[in-house]
């Protein structure tokens, strides 16, 4: 008997970990990798301010990948938190929709890559991570494979400091 495929785990991404998965390769865009062993969803706000600026390779990728609903847009939804969320003027517009987004996605897991966006998922229970943590997780679930997961790190460590990159190598290491 053919043993079942393993269900693919639903990333919320903001903007930050998508362009940054976008612009940086490992032999291709390390979105589209991660493609390959997740469904990838973002909220409208993102998927406009990602793709405003087409001059851009990251903003391409992302529009290309969008276009061929490789990674799903959804409309912002309304939350009985939303005044709350709007009162975090350090959270950009984009972060503030994708918080909203996952309150009604408890499936997906949200990851957000800035201070003050991480802190207020934080405060509304959402158990945020960041892409690198992100990595970690889906080499433990056995999503993606050890080796993928450390040339991406590597590739995008410019994006992060050296004490996180470590640690996300360290991590690794000891899957």
């Amino acid at each position: 008997m053919a043993e079942a495929k393993k269900p693919k785990p639903l990333l919320l991404l903001d903007s930050s970990p998508l362009i940054t998965l976008a612009l940086f390769p490992v032999h291709q865009p390390a979105l589209e990798t991660i493609l390959t062993f997740a469904d990838v969803v973002v909220v409208e706000t993102v998927a406009v301010e990602t793709t405003t600026f087409l001059k851009y390779r990251d903003a391409v990728v992302i529009k290309s990948l969008l276009d061929a609903q490789q990674i799903k847009r959804y409309e912002t939804p309304a939350t009985k938190y939303d005044d709350l969320i709007r009162a975090y003027n350090k959270v950009d517009e984009g972060e503030r929709d994708t918080i909203r987004l996952a309150l009604t996605m408890p499936d997906a897991r949200l990851v957000l890559d800035d201070v003050a966006g991480f802190m207020a998922a934080t405060h509304f229970d959402l158990n945020p991570i960041m892409l690198p943590d992100m990595l970690v997780a889906l080499v433990r679930a056995g999503n993606l494979d050890k080796s993928v997961a450390l040339r991406i790190i590597s590739s995008v460590a410019t994006r992060y400091s050296e004490a996180i990159v470590n640690t996300t190598k360290f991590k690794l290491g000891e899957l």
